[in-house]
């Protein structure tokens, strides 16, 4: 079995499907321009930002996109997780507060 790839940009560019601790479930895309958007399921809150990849911790800052407008409404945000290739396709994370994080993409 070959090694794990090594955490790049390049390998989070595309979409997941991610879990945010036991409340939120949803899809997040990363754009190589370093733009992403996410949405959480059930509620279909939306969310856009920036995004870079420092070491193996991502960095977000997010806007929360009003329900009715679409227009950026609450943020921005920061968010940070540390992500491991271990399990890749799978890859397992920490926010700095603990909070269990989790990317996965089982088309790669």
């Amino acid at each position: 079995m070959p090694p794990p790839p090594r955490l790049t940009a390049e390998l989070l560019v595309g979409s997941w499907a991610y879990r945010w601790g036991d409340r939120c479930d949803g899809r997040i895309t990363f754009h190589a321009d370093g733009t992403y958007h996410s949405y959480h399921e059930p509620n279909g809150q939306r969310y856009v930002g920036t995004w870079a990849l420092e070491g193996t911790t991502v960095v977000l800052k997010e806007y929360a996109l009003h329900r009715e407008t679409g227009e950026p409404w609450i943020g921005p945000t920061r968010y940070e997780f540390a992500l491991a290739t271990r399990d890749y396709p799978t890859l397992p994370g920490r926010t700095s507060g603990g909070t269990v994080v989790v990317l996965s993409d089982p088309r790669r």
